[in-house]
């Protein structure tokens, strides 16, 4: 798949690193099949879409390195996300697509070192207002 560019590759230490290439034509496409095949469409739908505070969520152990497993690793960043809504809903999660999940919930810097030893494979993220988007919001609120 690096030979075809939907890889690319990089060296830390001894490892190498692969992760998809999103600027590849067919990026989109991929990923959207492996998210539905995975299940993960209906995580980031079901429970990282239904979490206020939430800046970004993470897959990490098995599948973040593109192994088969029963049990989803979820990492959930942000500060004071509600620990019971996010059970109710990962428990309704568990329930649609037939997989355990575990779930964790960091802050970005308990993420950067978390994730300097072990993978995580990003799902998904806040998306930031575009700064032209913002200044267009401020000329309409003067």
């Amino acid at each position: 798949m690096e030979k075809y560019g939907l890889l690319t590759t990089s060296l830390q230490g001894n490892k190498k690193i692969f992760t998809a290439n999103v600027h590849h034509p067919f990026y989109n496409d991929i990923n959207s099949i492996l998210k539905k095949y995975l299940g993960i469409d209906q995580i980031i739908a079901l429970i990282v879409c239904q979490v206020e505070h939430l800046q970004a969520a993470f897959l990490t152990g098995e599948f973040a390195v593109g192994n088969a497993s029963q049990t989803i690793n979820l990492v959930l960043i942000g500060e004071q996300l509600n620990q019971t809504i996010i059970e109710g809903l990962n428990i309704k999660a568990e329930a649609i697509i037939s997989r355990k999940i575990n779930y964790s919930i960091m802050t970005r810097d308990e993420m950067k070192l978390f994730k300097s030893n072990n993978p995580a494979l990003l799902i998904w993220k806040t998306d930031p207002i575009p700064i032209n988007m913002q200044l267009l919001q401020n000329k309409m609120i003067k």
